[in-house]
């Protein structure tokens, strides 16, 4: 029996809906991104370890203020691979991660109470 890839797609998008292939959300706090901003207290890179590249990864921010604007880099490049700028009102703001390789990430924040770099790094189980 052939199974063809628009078989295939599905039943991963099922899995997806019923919560069978990985699904995780990474809150960063305000706490922590603070001590990376203020330099008073630990800021480690963050690692992100997902069990496979299709796991579904959600990255979820502290709110910097009455409006936030976050920008994902990947490895120090110019340009921002995702964007953000939000309202309190539609706080948190958050990134997609799932399509994202692995390697060394950089989110930087705007805020008027919150703001600066977060290093995080995202790796798959091998």
């Amino acid at each position: 029996m052939k199974i063809t890839l628009i078989q295939i797609l599905t039943l991963i998008s099922i899995l997806f809906s019923l919560n069978i292939i990985g699904q995780s959300t990474f809150n960063i706090d305000a706490n922590y991104w603070e001590a990376c901003e203020t330099g008073e207290g630990p800021c480690d890179t963050l690692i992100i370890e997902r069990n496979s590249l299709i796991d579904s990864i959600q990255l979820v921010m502290p709110c910097g203020g009455t409006f936030t604007t976050v920008k994902l880099f990947e490895n120090f490049k110019e340009a921002p691979l995702r964007s953000l700028s939000i309202g309190y009102e539609d706080c948190p703001p958050t990134f997609d991660l799932t399509e994202l390789k692995d390697g060394n990430y950089l989110i930087y924040m705007t805020a008027c109470n919150l703001g600066g770099p977060v290093y995080i790094t995202l790796t798959s189980k091998k």
